[in-house]
C-alpha cells in the first residue's frame, strides 16, 4: 500500500502557467520600496531600487542553478538594504519577500480537485507532503496555501530554501520522509520536472508520477536500466486515485 504521497508545488499543486517573470519581479520590487518609503527607511529613487535588487537577486539565483544550494534570500535581502544604511530584521527581510512574491503569488490557481484529492487520501490514512524547489521563505509560502486551503491538508512542508539543498539533492527528500516517518519504497511522489519528481525520488525507491500539463497522453511504465523511468504520468491530479488503484492492484500477491 502506498502509504505516502508527496507533492512538487509549481504546476503540480498550484499552476502558474505562463508568466512574465520579469514584470511580477519589477512589480514586486516596486511594493518593496513603497513598503520601505511608508515607514520612513532612506531608499534611494525607485528605479534605482529596482535596478539593485534585480540584479543582486538574478545574479544569485542564477548561481544557484549551477549547483543544488539553495539561494537564502533573506540573508541576501539583509545584505542588499546594507548599501542603503538599512538594517533589516528577519521579520522586515520576510515582509518584504511578501511583497516581491505577491504579484507572483497573484497568478498561482489550485489544480483542479487538488483540495478534494487531500481530503480524500487523509480519510484513507495517507500522509501527504510538499517537496518544492524555491528560495521564497516557508512562512510566505505557508501563507499563500492557507489562503487556498491546502496548507492543513498536507502535513509536512519542505521548502529547499530551508534545508539548504534543492530536489534532486536527496537530502530534501529525506528530510519529506523523516517528517512523514516514512520510507521511500512506500510513499509516491507526483511533480512535473523529470529530474527533480522522477529521478530524483526514484533513487530512494519512491514510485513516481511525471504531471504532463501541455495535455501528453499518460502512459503507465516501469523503471528500467539507466535513467528510471515514471511509474505513470497524467495530466491532470484527478487521474492519480486511478494510478493509485493501478500501483496498489499490480504489488498485491
Amino acid at each position: 500500500m502506498i502509504r505516502g504521497i508527496l507533492f512538487d508545488l509549481g504546476e503540480t499543486l498550484l499552476n502558474f502557467g505562463r508568466v512574465d517573470v520579469r514584470a511580477c519581479f519589477d512589480e514586486g520590487a516596486r511594493r518593496a520600496w513603497q513598503h520601505l518609503d511608508e515607514r520612513g527607511r532612506p531608499v534611494p529613487d525607485i528605479d534605482r531600487y529596482v535596478r539593485h535588487q534585480k540584479w543582486a537577486i538574478r545574479r544569485h539565483y542564477v548561481f544557484s542553478r549551477f549547483g543544488t544550494k539553495e539561494l537564502d534570500v533573506l540573508k541576501l535581502l539583509v545584505r542588499s538594504h546594507r548599501r542603503y544604511g538599512i538594517d533589516l530584521s528577519r521579520a522586515e527581510a520576510l515582509a518584504l519577500t511578501e511583497c516581491f512574491y505577491a504579484p507572483l503569488g497573484r497568478a498561482g490557481v489550485v489544480e483542479p480537485q487538488a483540495r478534494e484529492l487531500l481530503e480524500g487520501f487523509r480519510r484513507h490514512g495517507r500522509r501527504t507532503a510538499l517537496v518544492s524547489n524555491t528560495f521564497i521563505p516557508g512562512e510566505v509560502l505557508d501563507a499563500h496555501l492557507h489562503r487556498e486551503g491546502l496548507r492543513d491538508l498536507l502535513e509536512a512542508r519542505i521548502y529547499s530554501c530551508q534545508v539548504g539543498r534543492r530536489k534532486p539533492n536527496r537530502r530534501i527528500y529525506d528530510a519529506a520522509l523523516e517528517s512523514l516517518g516514512l520510507t521511500g519504497p512506500t510513499c509516491l511522489f507526483v511533480g512535473d520536472n523529470f529530474k527533480c519528481d522522477v529521478v530524483g525520488p526514484a533513487r530512494l525507491g519512491m514510485y513516481t508520477v511525471h504531471k504532463h500539463p501541455d495535455g501528453a497522453a499518460r502512459r503507465t511504465v516501469h523503471p528500467t536500466g539507466g535513467r528510471p523511468a515514471p511509474t505513470a504520468c497524467i495530466r491532470a491530479l484527478a487521474e492519480l486515485p486511478e494510478v493509485l488503484d493501478q500501483i496498489e492492484s499490480s504489488d498485491s500477491p
